[in-house]
């Protein structure tokens, strides 16, 4: 009887030191993400209250922006992981330098290089889609200008995050959205649509000044090894594929966008304003797929992965079904809130009808990939990516539009391909776990 308490004693407290665990990494990334979509949604709703044409223009221009803003994604999820591992092992206090310097130059090449490719792709679908192209080059410039910024803001706050500070992160956040908040209001109010993005550049570079010099307060005086042997192809096999599929996404969704604008812009606009507001719906998700990088990059070998990833799910799932429910049931309310335009209204609403069924699937596949992430393992994501954004949603598009479904079908194949990632997901990782296991 003694020891069955005993047992249950002791479940009980490692249930709890696992939930502390999680929420001690969880709160400050969950601010961080609520900070951040604060200023991206004030941007979407700035734009949509003044003018549906504009609106039309930052989503077109939206999965270009998010190429550039999202592939750090990739690079910060690979530093966060790498690093993580770098920790736990020493190799940091050993080549803290020789990391730094690596990281600099990876961001220049790859971010004028995403630059360029965003310039080839941009330039047909503002052809196709007849909106003013000299007003959409000059919303983009800033993000093709200033693309290693992004990048780096990301890597400095992901390094940290694997460091175990992720506190620095927040402090980059409350620095950078308060300051983009105000120069995107100024500068869209003086001077229109053609300067708005300078307000989140210049955001991004007071949050990196701050980070740089947290970071070099980090690195050890003895950290003067150069890169440890496999360490560049370690980086490079989790971050190339990641990265790519910060491509792939946004390349499919522009796609999609012009195929669905065979509908009328008002369904472009709609899920561009979408795409601004949804990650709210499974902000913890979010959250938690960059907890589940830490923790499991950092975990000691022999720790029960199962326990682990049962709770990781759960933390993911629950928050995102309340926040879906909640705003299925108010999404009339929030799409008058959201915009004027009527036409846009019914879009927008009908949009959220479909698309809010989808987001529980999606809370759950960060989860997991997160988990395969921090095994080092970036094709999985990629891979799933692709199906998910080119085959079901983008062939449910063009079957929308081939035989005169509407904008509704369209729509459900975005439901249809995110359950599909998750399943994928969920085998791969369940795969990965039960091999590292032998």
């Amino acid at each position: 009887m003694n020891n069955t308490k005993s047992v249950n004693l002791s479940s009980l407290t490692e249930k709890r030191t696992l939930s502390g665990e999680i929420w001690d990494i969880l709160w400050p990334i969950i601010l961080i993400t609520i900070v951040k979509k604060l200023g991206a949604g004030f941007e979407g709703i700035l734009v949509s209250v003044k003018s549906a044409e504009e609106l039309a223009i930052t989503s077109i221009c939206e999965p270009y922006t998010k190429m550039l803003t999202t592939i750090s994604y990739g690079l910060g999820i690979a530093m966060n992981s790498i690093i993580g591992r770098a920790s736990r092992d020493g190799v940091w206090i050993r080549s803290g330098r020789a990391i730094v310097k690596f990281s600099i130059i990876l961001v220049l090449i790859f971010g004028y290089g995403m630059s360029v490719i965003s310039v080839f792709l941009l330039r047909p679908s503002l052809a196709l889609s007849g909106i003013k192209a000299s007003l959409a080059w000059s919303y983009m410039m800033p993000y093709l200008l200033c693309s290693p910024i992004l990048l780096l803001y990301s890597m400095l706050m992901a390094a940290m995050r694997g460091l175990g500070n992720a506190k620095a992160g927040l402090k980059m956040t409350l620095i950078s959205v308060p300051v983009n908040l105000l120069l995107t209001y100024v500068l869209y109010t003086c001077f229109g649509l053609g300067m708005l993005s300078w307000g989140y550049i210049l955001s991004q570079v007071a949050g990196t000044i701050y980070a740089i010099y947290i970071c070099s307060e980090n690195i050890h005086t003895e950290g003067t090894d150069p890169l440890p042997k496999g360490f560049i192809r370690q980086f490079l096999v989790l971050a190339v594929p990641l990265s790519l599929t910060k491509m792939v996404a946004p390349g499919g969704n522009a796609a999609i966008n012009a195929l669905i604008l065979t509908f009328g812009r008002e369904y472009v606009a709609a899920t561009g304003l979408t795409a601004r507001l949804e990650a709210y719906f499974y902000l913890c998700a979010m959250s938690m797929g960059s907890v589940a990088v830490t923790l499991v990059s950092r975990a000691e070998h022999g720790r029960d992965m199962k326990e682990l990833t049962k709770a990781l799910c759960l933390w993911s799932l629950v928050p995102t079904v309340v926040t879906t429910v909640a705003g299925y049931l108010l999404k009339d309310q929030i799409w008058q809130i959201l915009t004027k335009d009527p036409a846009v209204q019914s879009a927008g609403i009908l949009y959220w009808s479909i698309a809010l069924f989808a987001y529980p699937f999606i809370a759950l596949e960060m989860t997991t990939t997160g988990i395969l992430q921090a095994y080092g393992l970036g094709v999985p994501m990629l891979i799933i990516t692709a199906i998910r954004t080119w085959g079901v949603q983008l062939g449910s598009a063009w079957l929308a539009v081939k035989f005169g479904l509407g904008a509704e079908f369209a729509w459900w194949g975005y439901v249809a391909g995110n359950v599909t990632a998750f399943l994928i997901s969920l085998v791969w990782a369940w795969i990965k776990i039960k091999g590292e296991k032998k």
